[in-house]
């Protein structure tokens, strides 16, 4: 696979996070983890 494809988790939502800095122009995709916001409270993320 040439092309680079960015996975981003709950754990690096930072724009900031090493991988989006190395791969600026590769597509990213968020995986959406319920029982980590759960975990970590985040409401204004939860579902309604």
């Amino acid at each position: 696979m040439n092309k680079p494809i960015v996975w981003v988790h709950g754990d690096c939502l930072s724009p900031y996070n090493p991988v989006l800095q190395k791969y600026p122009d590769a597509p990213a995709i968020w995986v959406w983890d319920e029982a980590l916001i759960e975990e970590w409270q985040c409401e204004s993320l939860a579902r309604n």
